[in-house]
């Protein structure tokens, strides 16, 4: 098979034919051989049969008189009849008791048929083939009859060797016959598979041309690989006009992917955003723009082969799947807000990243276009502080009576100590022990409010670490409540178990909560308000796992968000409220703080019947 598999299509075609044609001529050659041969012997035997029964009818009355001289004489004349002198090797008569009556022996009867029992009177029909001494024969026996009695059996030798002889120059002129049409079809199959295969030749020779660079060529005539109506059912020429067409084609998209090239190298060079072309497998920095080389501090050379986890994050990882088809590629890409990287000596800044698959040079990589954010982040950052401040300052009474509980216990215990000293009596060890503690226990509960104030009003940074997501709400919780008690509001918190970490910034998701508490009490605050004090004054908010996800549901028994407020409730500066109670920043806040940490904000309301928010963020990765 390899020997095969190494052949040229025209010595396949050629062996192939010849094949063929030697494999049918073969088998002709045996079906002939055996209808010929068999044909030719069978009609030997009925000659032999006709000229024995001719024999048996002529000496049936010489032997009723036993006259061997005349059946002699009828067997010598029968012998020489026309061609037989070649044919027939001898002729016999036996009697009824087997004895030889008569024959055509000139050297007398072999003792060989006496002596070997070949004249057995019983055989009086058939065809028997016969050795005796040199010589061969078909011995054919037919009876003599006298009514219904045999009185004898006349035997005729067909000459073996005279047979074997018209056999052979049958089978050779057979085979020279055979011989020349295998020549001729020989020579056929050489000129077909050169026919053949010589427009092929003319394929091969264009395609290493092609392969080579050169699609300038011309279609060749019919001689060659020619494109000529007049061979349209031909299959090679259907071939060479599918070549043809494939080689314009080539040309083609050859020439539109130079273009493409070219206005590709031109974006690439020229765009103003950072672009990094990575490796999908092993994240290395394939390919770099100018602007990344600028922006990052490197030069080009110094990307190029560098990991990209060495200038930032890389959560990209369901892009590290099998890549898609080419339609489904830019439904593939992946947003990643506001992301640390790190410029030349390790110096932070902060970007957004689009991230989409693709093929470089034949190898799966991902394209990967920064945009510096980090001076919006500074922005946003001081518009959130600035929000905070404001909160505080709406909720100084709150703080204020929050205060004022410990710093009574506080007064309340020195005034009692003042007073003893000053009466001079002698206060009781446990009664001072009890005293000392409970100024120590205010005291811890001052510098605690304090502490979480100070924390809540510290400027957030971008750093992102592990958060159990009811952390930062028990925080904002511990805020709110006495200040929600002041306001006759019921605060609820139900913790959910067992929910997973995320990857966040605890001060800003508190900014998350915060607001969204604002907003729930405000939104009661405002129904009582407008309605009725005694209607339910409720705040809920619940954790819980969803779809791999951490969530978190703030409601509220307020006024309720209308269908049309609701798809503006997210844009800065839009606002519900009276004018000067809200800049209308609170929920675009939240929006832009739950984005940019990869989750997701719903909100389910109607006017009068209260709101729901539910945050959705993405559960931190093993």
């Amino acid at each position: 098979m390899m020997l095969l598999n190494r052949l040229s299509h025209k010595n396949k075609i050629f062996f192939a034919s010849v094949a063929v044609i030697l494999l049918v001529s073969v088998g002709i050659a045996l079906v002939a051989r055996w209808v010929l041969i068999s044909s030719l012997i069978t009609r030997m035997e009925q000659r032999g049969v006709g000229i024995a029964e001719s024999v048996s009818e002529e000496s049936q009355p010489h032997l009723l008189t036993m006259n061997r001289k005349a059946l002699n004489k009828v067997l010598y004349d029968a012998s020489r009849l026309g061609n037989r002198e070649t044919l027939i090797s001898y002729m016999f008569i036996l009697g009824p008791k087997g004895n030889v009556l008569g024959h055509t022996f000139s050297s007398g009867f072999p003792e060989a048929m006496l002596r070997d029992g070949w004249l057995d009177p019983g055989r009086t029909h058939g065809t028997q083939a016969l050795s005796f001494g040199d010589e061969s024969a078909y011995d054919i026996t037919y009876p003599v009859k006298e009514g219904g009695s045999q009185i004898g059996v006349v035997h005729v030798g067909l000459n073996k060797g005279y047979i074997d002889e018209i056999i052979s120059r049958l089978r050779i002129t057979f085979l020279g016959f055979i011989s020349v049409i295998i020549i001729i079809f020989f020579g056929i199959a050489h000129w077909l598979s050169g026919y053949i295969t010589r427009p092929m030749a003319e394929l091969i020779r264009r395609a290493e041309e092609i392969s080579r660079g050169n699609l300038k060529m011309a279609p060749g005539d019919r001689g060659e690989i020619g494109t000529g109506k007049e061979y349209q059912s031909d299959e090679i020429e259907q071939l060479a006009d599918a070549f043809n067409h494939m080689t314009t084609s080539i040309r083609a998209s050859r020439e539109q992917l130079r273009e493409s090239e070219q206005k590709y190298r031109y974006l690439f060079d020229s765009g103003p955003n950072p672009v990094f072309v990575v490796s999908r497998n092993s994240s290395i920095v394939l390919d770099a723009n100018p602007a990344a080389a600028e922006a990052y501090g490197y030069d080009r050379t110094e990307l190029i082969g560098r990991p990209f986890d060495d200038l930032g994050t890389f959560e990209y990882e369901n892009l590290k799947d099998d890549i898609p088809g080419e339609k489904a590629m830019a439904n593939m890409c992946v947003l990643s807000s506001r992301a640390r990287h790190y410029r030349k000596g390790n110096r932070p800044f902060y970007v957004n990243v689009r991230a989409c698959p693709g093929m470089y040079q034949g190898r799966e990589a991902i394209i990967l276009a920064t945009n510096d954010v980090t001076e919006i982040m500074e922005k946003d950052a001081q518009l959130i502080q600035a929000g905070k401040m404001k909160s505080l300052g709406e909720m100084s009474a709150g703080i204020a009576h929050e205060l004022n509980q410990p710093l009574n216990a506080i007064k309340l215990g020195n005034d009692f100590l003042i007073l003893m000293l000053e009466k001079g009596r002698v206060i009781p060890p446990e009664k001072l022990s009890q005293v000392a503690k409970e100024v120590s226990a205010q005291v811890s509960r001052s510098s605690e409010i304090i502490m979480r104030l100070r924390d809540f009003a510290r400027k957030a940074d971008f750093s992102r670490e592990e958060v159990a997501v009811n952390s930062p709400i028990e925080n904002v919780v511990k805020i709110f409540d006495q200040q929600l008690k002041l306001k006759d509001i019921d605060l609820r918190f139900l913790p959910g178990k067992n929910i997973p970490p995320v990857l966040a910034g605890n001060n800003r998701l508190e900014q998350v909560f915060f607001n969204l508490l604002s907003n729930a009490r405000d939104a009661i605050v405002q129904k009582r308000d407008g309605f009725n004090r005694n209607v339910l004054s409720r705040i809920s908010i619940r954790t819980f796992s969803e779809n791999g996800r951490a969530a978190v549901a703030v409601s509220d028994t307020g006024v309720g968000i209308s269908k049309g407020a609701r798809d503006k409730i997210f844009e800065p500066f839009f606002t519900t409220k009276e004018v000067g109670k809200g800049m209308g920043l609170g929920l675009a806040i939240v929006y832009e703080i739950v984005e940019e940490h990869g989750g997701e904000l719903r909100v389910h309301s109607g006017t009068g019947i209260g709101t729901t928010f539910v945050v959705l963020l993405p559960h931190m990765r093993a």
